[in-house]
């Protein structure tokens, strides 16, 4: 990880934010820049309310610019705005976590997402709350100013407000930025597409979800192309959140996806000499995945190329775990994510429903034929909460059963609504 923080200290990135660099920043008197802001504290109860706005405030700030960390546990210095003290910031706990987050979701829009919360304790007992903002493509976030809507940024060790001809080309910058993102992300897709319908010319027909994501922001620089080890360890972690996901939902074992081989621009790893699965991590953050879930079956005497609903579950949670594990471990930030259903030829696919992988499944009736699949795309931020990842993976399912007249899912299924909520 590598922040404003590290190169004001002049030190190299290091895998986790610590409070001995808050220590160090104290030290060396290190002065607030645009994107580093020293705050002595975290809002009590009594003042919630305006501390909320004021940090609404802050975070557009940031995302209105190159990003940064606002920091809370550190005394500045009124007159040069050095870091001064360490202090103790009070109550870093999750419910105060979740109402800072609700603050950059409901108090700017567009909404700011995709916060990073790092919660430290120094030797002495005293806590601090480290908040990473990322720079934003939905620039300009706006929050209400009394009696308008105003845009925020960092002029320096200030926040200011922006003026027309800022607001005006903040707008054309979000506006060419979602179309250069959508552009590279379309080539991306199609690029894989195309690639992968090459490399099955000689087998069995099968059908394929594939899923591509790229970084909505680029990776910071200074943090280097992804390696060897860092895809390896970020594909062993998708693993395990895949296993939190689903597990108990007699779901199959997923195979150690961590030996990874060099490609174009990318490390990748196949499953099989079938080529069945394959994952690939960019080195530029971004995510290829291509798994079958289809191809050729008989029912009732004639043969079809059907797609079990399960199958598209189980790869798309697989797709977003390693989506998340990503992000996770790589500071690459929301994805911007496309997926499609792929296969070779004129042939229409029909989806069924049943018991996993018994073999008793039935095809959805009354038939719902696949020509032409429909590509879907959403932005995720793959550092939310498992379970919010999940309600991501049954979204990504249904887009794509949907299609095919399908709209039940056996492995992520719907909530259970709590039980006051269900009698009333």
């Amino acid at each position: 990880m590598w922040t404003p923080l590290h190169r004001e200290l002049g030190i190299e990135p290091t895998d986790d934010l610590t409070y001995d660099l808050l220590q160090q920043a104290v030290a060396q008197g290190i002065v607030e820049q645009a994107d580093l802001d020293w705050k002595r504290q975290l809002p009590s109860k009594v003042e919630r309310a305006a501390a909320r706005e004021e940090f609404a405030k802050d975070v557009a700030a940031m995302a209105n610019g190159a990003g940064g960390l606002i920091v809370y546990g550190i005394q500045e210095d009124g007159d040069t705005s050095a870091a001064a003290e360490l202090t103790d910031a009070g109550d870093v706990g999750q419910d105060v976590e979740k109402s800072l987050r609700q603050a950059a979701y409901t108090q700017v829009r567009p909404s700011v997402v995709g916060l990073e919360m790092h919660p430290l304790v120094g030797p002495e007992g005293k806590r601090a709350l480290v908040v990473r903002v990322h720079s934003s493509v939905e620039a300009p976030h706006l929050i209400y100013k009394d009696p308008y809507f105003g845009a925020p940024i960092r002029n320096g060790r200030d926040t200011a407000w922006m003026n027309e001809p800022a607001l005006e080309r903040a707008f054309r910058e979000r506006f060419r930025g979602q179309g250069d993102l959508a552009a590279e992300l379309d080539r991306l897709f199609d690029f894989d597409a195309e690639a992968l319908l090459l490399s099955q010319q000689a087998r069995p027909i099968r059908v394929w979800l594939l899923v591509v994501a790229k970084p909505v922001e680029p990776r910071p620089s200074a943090l280097g192309e992804i390696t060897a080890e860092q895809a390896s360890m970020a594909l062993l972690e998708a693993q395990t959140i895949y296993s939190q996901i689903i597990e108990g939902r007699d779901s199959p074992q997923v195979v150690d996806y961590h030996q990874v081989r060099p490609g174009p621009r990318r490390w990748s790893v196949i499953r099989d000499a079938d080529e069945e699965d394959s994952r690939h991590v960019g080195v530029d953050g971004s995510v290829i995945f291509a798994q079958a879930v289809g191809g050729h079956a008989e029912f009732d005497g004639n043969e079809v190329l059907e797609v079990p609903g399960f199958q598209v579950e189980l790869a798309g949670a697989q797709a977003l775990s390693l989506i998340g594990a990503v992000s996770r471990q790589l500071s690459t930030g929301p994805h911007a994510v496309r997926f499609c259903l792929v296969w070779p030829g004129a042939e229409a696919v029909l989806f069924s429903h049943g018991r996993g992988f018994r073999p008793r499944r039935d095809l959805v009736v009354p038939h719902v034929p696949v020509f032409t699949p429909q590509a879907e795309a959403f932005e995720v931020d793959g550092e939310i909460p498992n379970e919010q990842l999940r309600s991501v993976m049954r979204r990504l399912a249904l887009a794509v059963t949907t299609q095919g007249g399908l709209d039940r899912m056996q492995y992520l299924t719907a909530p259970t609504p709590p039980a006051d909520a269900a009698q009333s």
